[in-house]
């Protein structure tokens, strides 16, 4: 498992920038999808082709709002994710 932090970007709810730490399983790379597993609990599942959510356990709006950022950085190419070969 790979660990990496994402900075969820201010909005009208939220005065400042936020770090959510966010641990990433590529065990299911195969079909393309990952999972986000946040420190309290939440997850969430993600196509890394389509750019959508398969699954997903969310409790609160940072969290949200950090896949969402996620998504969107996967979409830009701002963050990749590769198969390991072995």
């Amino acid at each position: 498992m790979k660990q990496i932090t994402l900075t969820v970007k201010s909005n009208k709810d939220i005065k400042n920038d936020t770090q959510v730490n966010v641990r990433i399983d590529t065990e299911s790379i195969w079909r393309n999808e990952i999972t986000l597993y946040f420190e309290n609990g939440d997850y969430c599942d993600i196509n890394i082709k389509k750019f959508y959510e398969t699954g997903r356990y969310l409790s609160t709006y940072l969290n949200v709002h950090a896949v969402e950022v996620f998504k969107k950085k996967l979409q830009d190419g701002e963050i990749k994710i590769e198969k390991v070969q072995q």
